[in-house]
């Protein structure tokens, strides 16, 4: 439950920030802050809906493992193109965040994947996913808090192994 909390409390401060920033931007904004402003609302608005959709699903349910991995493959999605966006002139160290919540989300979806995919369940493997899915969202509330002004600290990270994310996970600009 406590996992569950904290990724709602990211979702939830990234949101409130997309407000803030969109405010801070002030009279000169440069279009790429404008962006992210808008992106970061529409990224809000996904993770949400996948949240609320991935904690909605009966475990006893046949297909709630294919809609598992369908909403965390859609999550992935959301975070490599957040990770994509340019960092605006105002916040330089944006992808600071954004990219290391990509890279974490992109493991964490390529080793549920592996856990689904497999005959027998994985308890380490699946641990290790959680993981990386929790850093991921650790990585928004330190973005949050860079967007606010606040000091930003993240927890030592998950260890990536190279056969759980290729090379391109994360598209660059």
């Amino acid at each position: 439950m406590k996992n569950k909390n904290r990724s709602k409390k990211s979702i939830l401060c990234v949101a409130a920030l997309t407000a803030l920033f969109l405010a801070s931007c002030g009279k000169k904004e440069d279009e790429s802050a404008l962006l992210l402003g808008k992106n970061l609302d529409v990224f809000t608005s996904n993770i949400n809906l996948l949240s609320v959709s991935i904690n909605s699903l009966d475990p006893s349910n046949a297909d709630s493992s294919k809609k598992l991995l369908t909403y965390i493959d859609s999550m992935e999605k959301s975070f490599n193109e957040l990770a994509s966006l340019p960092a605006p002139e105002t916040y330089p160290d944006t992808r600071l965040y954004t990219e290391p919540a990509a890279l974490y989300m992109s493991a964490a979806a390529a080793e549920l994947h592996e856990v689904y995919g497999s005959a027998e369940y994985d308890e380490a493997l699946s641990g290790s996913a959680m993981e990386k899915y929790y850093y991921a969202f650790e990585c928004l509330d330190a973005l949050g808090n860079y967007l606010e002004g606040q000091p930003v600290s993240l927890s030592e990270a998950p260890s990536l192994s190279s056969n759980t994310i290729s090379s391109d996970s994360v598209s660059s600009d």
